[in-house]
């Protein structure tokens, strides 16, 4: 893996690098940059690399919430999903 410095990024925001777990953001700071593959000198944004307890942790939160989720029907599973995905497109 080769290091990039980006001489230019398509938003100089701050924001708050988190990973998700059981509906709850964890503040990572162990980030990775996400590269524009037709320019490489530009980072588009960054994502949240998470730790071996982070890992720990989804794994328990998806346990636990097994039972529930595979007692609902194919049909419920469709909706809650569209459901996520109507949310996650409604924050861009």
């Amino acid at each position: 893996m080769r290091n990039v410095t980006a001489s230019r990024t398509l938003s100089d925001r701050p924001f708050a690098a988190s990973v998700l777990i059981e509906h709850e953001r964890q503040p990572s700071d162990n980030l990775k940059p996400v590269i524009n593959p037709a320019q490489v000198d530009e980072v588009v944004g960054h994502v949240a690399l998470g730790t071996a307890e982070d890992a720990d942790a989804a794994v328990v939160a998806a346990d636990g919430a097994f039972p529930s989720w595979s007692a609902l029907s194919a049909d419920e599973r469709a909706s809650v999903l569209a459901g996520r995905k109507v949310s996650a497109s409604s924050r861009r």
